[in-house]
């Protein structure tokens, strides 16, 4: 998208906060994400990230924090050009799921693909995915083109 002024919308949190009132962040090991260099298809690495979760319980209104140390698997899939909403862009598919731990049942699996535009410096679609015995559920987000008249609309 060269020549043109527009502003990118990616919808994925760091912080998310579930329909339970549940609020979610991970901080994941910046340095080990700028020192796996290029993004060679084929390419993985293992990623440190810091995981907290605040419940608040609805009976007592105690709130529960609970932290936790995670390792992640990056994946580059492949290199890939898509459309989506905002334009047709060059990309970089990376795969990201949760490393599990040698000694416990491997239940519920859950990984996170993202479609990284270089040009952009961000990435334009991101996939969840969660499978298991008793969930099946996949959601995806594309990146939008805001332009000028439809910022005018907002209130």
């Amino acid at each position: 998208m060269t020549g043109e002024s527009a502003v990118y919308r990616v919808v994925f949190p760091l912080r998310s906060v579930d329909p339970f009132g549940s609020v979610h962040e991970s901080e994941p090991d910046r340095a080990a994400i700028e020192a796996i260099g290029r993004l060679d298809a084929g390419k993985t690495a293992r990623i440190a990230a810091r995981a907290v979760s605040i419940h608040t319980d609805p009976r007592n209104k105690e709130e529960m924090r609970t932290e936790s140390a995670t390792v992640t698997v990056l994946t580059v899939e492949k290199h890939e050009a898509i459309e989506v909403p905002a334009g047709r862009f060059e990309t970089i598919v990376l795969r990201v799921e949760a490393e599990q731990a040698p000694d416990s049942p491997a239940v519920h699996r859950v990984y996170r693909r993202y479609w990284y535009a270089p040009a952009l410096g961000w990435y334009v679609r991101y996939e969840i995915a969660m499978t298991g015995p008793s969930l099946n559920q996949r959601n995806e987000y594309v990146a939008v083109k805001i332009t000028s008249e439809k910022r005018a609309e907002r209130p």
